[in-house]
């Protein structure tokens, strides 16, 4: 499990390239002083640790005001996303 604690009115940090595609909306502060997000679990070694853990990103992403993290790109590839400065 993650907690982020005493984090209400923070702020996501996005790429200039994911701040002009998000002309409209550009997120929203936390609302809350603790973010407490849902846990995940590893059952093997072997697994893919950022696909396993992307729920927990998404999390925090959606609690400031996005959709999903743009950290992965549309086949949930970490650090290929928009925010990455990847194409």
């Amino acid at each position: 499990m993650l907690s982020l604690i005493g984090v209400e009115g923070f702020k996501m940090g996005i790429s200039k390239e994911l701040e002009w595609k998000l002309t409209i909306h550009r997120g929203y502060s936390i609302d809350r002083e603790n973010l407490i997000v849902d846990e995940v679990i590893m059952n093997t070694k072997e697994e893919d640790i950022p696909k396993l853990v992307k729920p927990i990103f998404d999390t925090i992403w959606n609690a400031c005001g996005y959709q999903h993290s743009f950290n992965y790109n549309e086949e949930d590839v970490w650090g290929k996303g928009v925010n990455c400065g990847n194409r």
